[in-house]
């Protein structure tokens, strides 16, 4: 509940009078600001009349931590708007040059509230883009609440649902903002081959999944780049990596996963569909200010699947809906779990189909609670659920929510143990009935063949491999470790643009992995190639992934790797919702 200063404050900035002026709004806007239990850092205290400094005599009403506040004392009449608009739009020009980083504009007249972003339009000043409105009626708390989404200035944030959604949601200022300019970088980078790629493998993935429902549009690509990134930087927080401002981690090694490699956990972050932020123009000062956002909150403050909520906050419910995505609450999820897994310290669990991983989150809880009342340490522990606890989902978002959420099961203080071991996070993306292998993925006596035909990206009729194919010998796919580091490490390799020889780049890592049989090395040599050449067109890092994630199905269906349980709940549709085919 706000204070009596703060409340006293908005009372009178929501209170038309013929005596306010400017400077009486600006005095109440800065009492919010200091007295509004913002959480503000010392250095982010509200600044008033603040000089542009850029040669003319502009002075900024309010500048604090990312925003700049232009007051008006009556924002009805449009002339008058218009005329604050152009004003802002200078300012924040002024401010993006002098800091190199993202600033937002609001405009506000102490009753009407108005959020801004800004672009470049060819003019000396720029011009803003409205994003979110509020309209102040006296009530404190919501115009604090609406504020701190903008400035970021709160910490430590308990990850509730109901902070997950105010904070992150689709209506939230922040998640405007953000789509708002990753909707324009997306628009200026579509056509450079590897987004385009990336797009394409995205699309391709969720019309296995889900059909004719499921719609390509450009919005609900950038919404799953968008959950997929905030995802990926929560992950960062739960492994205890510094993903704030003062730690300097770039916006590739955030998308890429650089710094879990240090840490020896594997299968978390990796390059995906939703890595191009990184590579484009402005990319990079995105991702950064996501990740301080982000790291605001408590990570390790979990006690359920918040990500199901991150999801379900931001994809409509008509969406979701429509797709059949209807996600199990968590105490629902923990009584299947409790009834189905007779033997949580020896079974080995899969959900086949797990979404954002409610029920691996529960049944990673129960294996670690077993294995620990046996006596395990906590880093034993780690390295024990990973070979018990398994997940596989076609929808590219959900297995990264999952993945993220595995680690929230785990917990920062396990994974933080000294005995912990090197791990996996087994969670992968692939079609666990395999509905489409026989048109993407070919398997024969001795090899799989994975086609990268960009005719969306189907194989060939027939099972023929063609030259464009990715060709792996079924011996290697039976330890899922060495052919995780084999693929990932291929990868890496095929971006070397040296002019090193093939064998020269290839041969230390089969080495290493101890792949000797010449007729394996001469395939894996071949398809390095092609790798090489796809990487020469501007589709790498994406058929690393690609190819570990397609391949998992075959490797589970492996009799050594069969699992005890099967527990989840499938993606279903009500029989109202299916169309006549």
């Amino acid at each position: 509940m706000a204070n009596q200063v703060t409340q006293g404050a908005v009372t009178r900035l929501a209170t038309r009078t013929g005596t306010r002026t400017e400077a009486d709004i600006q005095t109440d806007i800065q009492t919010v600001l200091v007295a509004g239990d913002l959480n503000l850092d010392p250095n982010d205290v509200p600044k008033l009349e603040e000089q542009t400094k850029d040669g003319t005599r502009r002075r900024v009403d309010v500048s604090i931590c990312h925003a700049v506040i232009e007051v008006k004392k009556d924002l009805r009449t449009k002339a008058v708007r218009l005329d604050a608009e152009s004003q802002l739009a200078g300012y924040l020009k002024v401010w993006h040059a002098r800091y190199d980083r993202r600033f937002v504009g609001i405009l506000t007249d102490g009753i009407e509230w108005i959020l801004y972003d800004f672009h470049e339009d060819g003019t000396d000043t720029g011009a803003v883009v409205e994003i979110a409105r509020l309209t102040n009626a006296g009530d404190a708390d919501r115009l604090v609440v609406w504020l701190e989404a903008i400035l970021v200035s709160d910490t430590a944030i308990k990850p509730t649902p109901a902070e997950i959604s105010q904070r992150l949601g689709a209506t939230s200022p922040g998640h405007l903002l953000d789509f708002r300019e990753l909707s324009v970088l997306y628009e200026a980078n579509k056509n450079h081959p590897e987004v385009a790629v990336k797009r394409d493998l995205w699309a391709k993935l969720l019309k296995t999944a889900f059909g004719s429902a499921f719609e390509d549009d450009s919005a609900t690509f950038i919404n799953h780049t968008l959950l997929v990134l905030t995802a990926e930087i929560i992950a960062h927080a739960v492994v205890n990596i510094d993903v704030s401002a003062a730690a300097n981690i770039t916006a590739v090694d955030l998308v890429e996963g650089t710094e879990f490699s240090r840490s020896q956990i594997h299968g978390v972050v990796e390059a995906d569909f939703f890595d191009w932020v990184a590579t484009v123009p402005g990319g990079e000062q995105f991702v950064r200010a996501l990740a301080d956002r982000i790291s605001r909150f408590d990570w390790d403050q979990v006690e359920h699947d918040v990500l199901k909520h991150l999801y379900e906050s931001v994809i409509t419910q008509a969406d979701r809906a429509s797709l059949g995505e209807y996600y199990t609450p968590d105490w629902l999820a923990d009584r299947v779990v409790n009834a189905s897994v007779s033997a949580p310290e020896t079974q080995r669990v899969l959900d086949p189909s797990c979404g954002s991983g409610t029920f691996i989150f529960h049944a990673i809880r129960a294996h670690l609670a077993a294995v620990e009342a046996f006596g395990l340490t906590p880093g034993e522990a780690v390295g024990s659920v990973t070979r018990h606890v398994i997940g596989m989902d076609i929808h590219p978002v959900s297995v990264t929510l999952a993945r993220v959420t595995y680690l929230l099961a785990i917990t920062s203080t396990r994974l933080q143990a000294a005995d912990r071991p090197e791990i996996s996070v087994p969670v992968y993306l692939g079609d666990s009935l395999q509905w489409e292998q026989n048109r993407d993925l070919f398997t024969r006596e001795d090899n799989v063949s994975i086609s990268t035909s960009s005719d969306e990206l189907v194989g060939k009729g027939g099972g023929i491999i063609g030259d464009d194919d990715l060709v792996f010998p079924v011996s290697v796919l039976k330890d899922a470790t060495v052919f995780d580091r084999l693929v990932s490490r291929m990868a890496d390799k095929a971006l070397d643009t040296t002019g090193a020889k093939h064998r020269t780049l290839i041969g230390p890592i089969l080495k290493s992995l101890k792949i000797t049989d010449p007729d394996d090395v001469k395939t894996l040599g071949e398809t390095f190639a092609t790798m090489r050449d796809l990487a020469a067109t501007g589709r790498d890092h994406i058929w690393g992934y690609y190819v570990r994630n397609l391949i998992r199905p075959i490797w589970l269906a492996q009799p050594d790797n069969k699992v005890d349980v099967l527990v989840g709940n499938p993606p279903w549709l009500r029989f109202n919702k299916m169309t006549p085919p």
